[in-house]
């Protein structure tokens, strides 16, 4: 359940800094609310558009009690809507799939899986995951007060969540976007525990064939 609620206190998005953000970020601009209507409306158009994604990505972990960082390699899948799998590679192969509802875990003890409907800590995670990935958090915000903030290269949206069982485990999440592609570049998850996650993208194939069988696990 620990390395879940680490991967959660996420993504995903996609979508793929050991520190909080402040409220106006170094070399960012918040955006202006008449500017915000229009750029979330552009931002969630781009999202619709993506039905595939591949990439692999760098975890940065930095717990509060432990001076290293902790890092992680692997691939992640996405298809829309709602399929994820996301496969750590280095150090350790580790594998977690969510299909829908259902939840697959592999190690190298084995296979478990069960559906998110039955733990609601779980479900709640799991819409966030995907949310952030598809746009539906940016689309659906009641749980989040959003705030965009632009720089010359990049777009910075930071979810801060008003929902109280996201509050319990998150205190925000920062999504960078590549202001040409709007391709996530990075996401930092901030733990209310004091625990910070950084993702950060590479490779990004958007709309390529990805098989459904990818996204079981046996």
């Amino acid at each position: 359940m620990k390395k879940i609620l680490s991967l959660s206190c996420i993504i995903v998005s996609y979508l793929f800094l050991t520190i909080h953000v402040s409220a106006q970020p170094s070399n960012f601009k918040q955006v202006t609310a008449n500017a915000k209507v229009e750029l979330e409306q552009k931002i969630l158009e781009e999202f619709t558009k993506v039905k595939t994604l591949r990439c692999n990505f760098k975890e940065e972990k930095k717990m509060s009690f432990l001076d290293e960082v902790q890092k992680s390699t692997g691939i992640m899948l996405f298809k829309a809507k709602n399929l994820l799998r996301w496969e750590y590679k280095v150090p350790n192969n580790y594998i977690f799939v969510l299909n829908n509802q259902k939840v697959y875990l592999k190690n190298d003890k084995g296979t478990s899986h069960f559906n998110t409907s039955s733990n609601k800590v779980m479900k709640t995670m799991s819409q966030l995951i995907i949310g952030t990935i598809n746009g539906e958090s940016l689309r659906n915000n009641a749980d989040f007060k959003i705030d965009y903030f632009t720089s010359s290269k990049e777009y910075l949206i930071i979810l801060t969540p008003t929902d109280k069982n996201i509050k319990k485990f998150l205190s925000s999440i920062e999504l960078y976007l590549d202001n040409s592609t709007f391709l996530a570049t990075q996401m930092i998850m901030n733990e209310q525990s004091g625990d910070v996650t950084k993702y950060s993208f590479s490779n990004v194939e958007k709309n390529e064939e990805i098989a459904n069988s990818l996204f079981v696990l046996d």
